[in-house]
Parts: structure tokens; C-alpha cells; sequence
């Protein structure tokens, strides 16, 4: 899924969408490269 099928999706600007990803790898939730998501700590990233 792309940044512009994660936003179409969830109804948010691509702008918000690049924001929170880019703030969930500061809190080490998610790896981001690229294209490629990894989640690294999938119970706190559900908490949120």
C-alpha cells in the first residue's frame, strides 16, 4: 500500500500521513525505507 492509498484509506492528507509515520519512527514504533514499513513494536503502535 502506498502513502497515497494509506491517506485515500484513512480519509487523511498525504502530508499527515508522511507526519505520523515519520514521528512513529522517532518513537521507534515502525521502520520506514522507502516503500517499506516494518512495524517494531506492533502492542504499542495498537495502544496508539
Amino acid at each position: 500500500m502506498t502513502r497515497d492509498d494509506i491517506d485515500s484509506y484513512l480519509g487523511m492528507t498525504l502530508e499527515t500521513v508522511s507526519h505520523t509515520l515519520s514521528r512513529f519512527v522517532k518513537l521507534g514504533l515502525i521502520d520506514a525505507r522507502g516503500k517499506s514499513i516494518r512495524i517494531r513494536d506492533f502492542e504499542r503502535l495498537r495502544e496508539i
